[in-house]
């Protein structure tokens, strides 16, 4: 692996396989390259309208504030953050906006359709599962097509900034009480979302640590707890080993909760900077719920769908070594 890449990859905390196959070089074109959408959710009623939303190259915050200015709305929110630079499919709802248009939006970079008026706030993470088209380019050579497999459930690198700040070192700042070193490096005020961003980032990257070595030990299978991966219909449902989060307590087995104490260290971190978040099971591994590969030209074409929480760059590193510079740069 190129040295960008192990040294990226390494401030994640993903430095280990489930799988031992050659894993040849790949490119995301961004953001066209990476599509993902978000299925509709269950609707009840209350004060809220619903908008199906498509945006390119754009945070679901930047999103849902803009929608809301547009149709003059105090408040919104929705069901998950979706990758920042990709196009992205996902709903936002408004509280009692001025205007409900049947579509609307703002330049080339967001579109919003009416869904539904008059339903209940969203609640994070009650959609099951995400579902995503991803080109993969050749970066040298020529790529297999693989999928379907088993794969490490790291936290994608989407969760940490690929090209910016590294969101888990703001956290541990602001654990460290360190305020004005966090906003300088992240260039701007936190609020109470942001700091909570960063603050589960540094808990992703501790779980990074910890599994990677988890699965470098074998020792993933010793886990006597599982966590369900929800998946459309077509695939039902499947288990997976499951492990608590890193968390101000220790709650799991005592082998995982010594390399949790580990990875925060290396980190430079301890459990009390993880103060206010909880030790949620989190599968250790995971699949996706359906999944197909086609070859077109040099390039490969994957469609697939995901449980909630996992992530598409980490299922698709188990089979290419993702160029993140690239990515970078082309961003």
């Amino acid at each position: 692996m190129r040295s960008d890449l192990a040294g990226m990859e390494r401030d994640w905390g993903i430095t280990d396989w489930l799988h031992d196959w050659e894993r040849p070089l790949a490119v995301i074109p961004r953001p066209h390259g990476f599509l993902v959408a978000e299925p509709r959710p269950i609707l009840w009623r209350g004060k809220w309208t619903l908008y199906y939303v498509r945006k390119i190259g754009a945070s679901t915050e930047r999103a849902a504030r803009a929608l809301a200015r547009l149709l003059g709305a105090r408040r919104y929110s929705y069901y998950g953050l979706k990758d920042a630079n990709a196009i992205a499919y996902q709903h936002i709802a408004l509280l009692r906006p001025a205007r409900k248009p049947a579509s609307t939006g703002l330049g080339d970079w967001l579109t919003a359709w009416l869904v539904a008026d008059r339903v209940s706030k969203p609640e994070r993470g009650l959609h099951v599962w995400n579902a995503f088209r991803v080109i993969l380019e050749p970066g040298d050579g020529g790529l297999p097509c693989r999928h379907g497999h088993w794969f490490p459930n790291y936290y994608g690198p989407q969760r940490f900034g690929v090209c910016t700040a590294q969101s888990h070192v703001i956290g541990l700042l602001l654990a460290m009480g360190r305020l004005g070193e966090a906003e300088r490096l992240q260039r701007g005020r936190l609020g109470v979302f942001e700091r909570r961003i960063a603050l589960e980032a540094l808990q992703a990257a501790a779980w990074n640590r910890a599994l990677a070595r988890a699965v470098r030990e074998d020792l993933v299978g010793l886990s006597d707890r599982t966590a369900l991966l929800s998946c459309p219909r077509i695939a039902g449902e499947v288990r997976a080993p499951a492990l608590p989060l890193p968390s101000p307590v220790r709650s799991g087995p005592e082998w995982w909760e010594d390399l949790v104490d580990e990875a925060l260290k290396s980190l430079g971190a301890e459990r009390r900077s993880l103060r206010g978040l909880k030790p949620r099971l989190r599968p250790a591994i995971a699949r996706p719920c359906t999944s197909r590969c086609a070859r077109r030209g040099e390039s490969t074409v994957h469609l697939f769908t995901l449980p909630r929480g996992v992530y598409a760059t980490i299922y698709l590193r188990e089979s290419y070594l993702i160029d993140w510079a690239a990515e970078c740069r082309s961003i």
